[in-house]
């Protein structure tokens, strides 16, 4: 199946009439995450921003680890795009694939990626717990 037909079909499934544009890009929105695809050279990049990278090199090392074979991506993959100082998740799916592969894999990616969020979310930046510490030790004076 194409990956037009598989946008389509996801687009029919979500009442949101989703279809690549031409130039092979969209985007949709599952709850709080935005997912945008792209088709080129007979692949589908699926992609998504996480959130800031700047002061988290604290996550570097977990993010490394869990691109090990997939093993806590969904089968994607963790980066971060330097041109707008974000992590990023993104897989690409090659060859003929059915919706119900598709479908699974979007999946997977959705779940990454909102797990990612809330990692991003609820572990604050080494930088904001020095600057709460200082401020509650400041305010306990």
């Amino acid at each position: 199946m194409s990956f037009d037909s598989l946008i389509r079909q996801l687009g029919e499934e979500t009442g949101t009439g989703l279809s690549l544009s031409e130039t092979g890009t969209c985007g949709v929105i599952f709850g709080d995450n935005e997912v945008d695809f792209e088709e080129y050279d007979g692949r589908l990049f699926i992609y998504a921003s996480i959130g800031p990278c700047e002061g988290r090199e604290d996550l570097f090392a977990a993010a490394l680890a869990a691109n090990h074979l997939g093993a806590d991506t969904g089968f994607a993959a963790l980066g971060i795009d330097t041109t707008h100082g974000v992590f990023t998740l993104s897989r690409v799916l090659e060859g003929d694939i059915d919706y119900q592969r598709f479908q699974y894999a979007l999946v997977a990616f959705v779940e990454a990626l909102q797990d990612w969020k809330t990692r991003l979310i609820e572990a604050p930046s080494p930088a904001a717990e020095t600057a709460s510490s200082n401020v509650t030790g400041f305010m306990q004076v």
